[in-house]
């Protein structure tokens, strides 16, 4: 078993001024908390795992597969392997927790 507290993850974050920190590494499972600042726009991507977003903190626009969805801390958003996805728009800094499902 594993146990984190995102609260802690969120200050690693920010002591090592990273936008991104692996918390598991599993076969099967992988999680990380990254975090995107405002008018940071990533490139899209494609994944060989089922994704699950858990938006801690912020809000902006997410387009999975050509659609767009508007986020903000509480929303999950769960992207099927092979799905072209990214953020789009970041309105205010977004902190989420992602976990990579291996198939």
């Amino acid at each position: 078993m594993s146990h984190f507290q995102t609260e802690e993850l969120v200050e690693q974050l920010e002591q090592d001024e990273a936008n991104h920190l692996e918390v598991l590494d599993e076969e099967s499972l992988t999680v990380e908390i990254s975090r995107y600042s405002e008018g940071e726009y990533p490139p899209g991507n494609v994944h060989d795992e089922d994704e699950l977003y858990y938006i801690l903190s912020g809000a902006g626009t997410v387009e999975v597969d050509d659609e767009m969805h508007s986020i903000e801390g509480g929303d999950v958003v769960y992207v099927e392997r092979g799905t072209e996805h990214g953020f789009v728009e970041v309105d205010e800094d977004i902190t989420v927790v992602i976990a990579f499902v291996a198939n």
